[in-house]
């Protein structure tokens, strides 16, 4: 009986140790441990180096790291963009960007990036719509209508802050303007997680256009 218990207790731990979470409390070293070490770097004049030829001494300095595996059966690109200090041999994360193969649907996000679903169904989890630009880390072509979910708690590496998820949507084949149409059914073709600056969502000042609303990811 002790024995069994004992190999429970191992299991729970593992299953635990690899259920990473996306955002800003991950390091380098987490990122790796998840999905392998980078197969290119961008640096920060917008040129493409693999994996062999950044370590082989170059003096460029890295913009973002770029990591691919597979989200069931989408492959998925990863770029990171990590907080690099000068020293500092694991870096925290500053922003992730998730571009899956082909688009997935809202109600397939906790299928495909469940450490994504557990960040935007969180108890500080606050979902919204704007019509402004949410992120400049979006590569591919956006609707008029963005998805965002500001998460208002602050991360270990950056206390101050809040975590920001902006969601590219697309509806079938069409863009989207109107934030009514936005549902279970509706496409993600990138997903982006980086700061935010802690904001009062009832402050008659603030100036961000966010509209606040329910939540469609559960």
């Amino acid at each position: 009986m002790k024995k069994t218990f004992a190999l429970f207790l191992l299991i729970s731990c593992l299953l635990v140790a690899q259920t990473a979470f996306a955002g800003l409390d991950d390091k380098r070293s987490d990122i790796t441990k998840k999905h392998g070490e980078y197969r290119m770097v961008l640096d920060d004049k917008g040129r493409i180096w693999t994996r062999a030829e950044w370590e082989a001494g170059n003096k460029e300095v890295a913009d973002t790291y770029i990591y691919y595996y597979m989200a069931k059966d989408v492959k998925v690109q990863l770029d990171v963009m990590y907080a690099e200090k000068k020293g500092d041999k694991d870096p925290y994360v500053r922003a992730q960007r998730f571009t899956p193969d082909w688009a997935i649907q809202v109600k397939e996000l906790k299928t495909y990036f469940p450490d994504v679903y557990e960040l935007v169904t969180s108890a500080e989890a606050k979902v919204f719509t704007t019509r402004e630009k949410l992120t400049k880390n979006f590569l591919d072509e956006k609707s008029p209508v963005t998805l965002g979910v500001m998460v208002a708690k602050e991360p270990k590496s950056v206390p101050g802050m809040y975590t920001l998820i902006s969601f590219n949507i697309k509806g079938e084949g069409t863009f989207i303007r109107d934030p009514k149409l936005i549902n279970g059914d509706t496409y993600i073709s990138e997903i982006v997680v980086e700061r935010t600056l802690k904001r009062n969502t009832i402050d008659p000042n603030d100036s961000k256009n966010w509209n606040f609303q329910e939540t469609v990811f559960k």
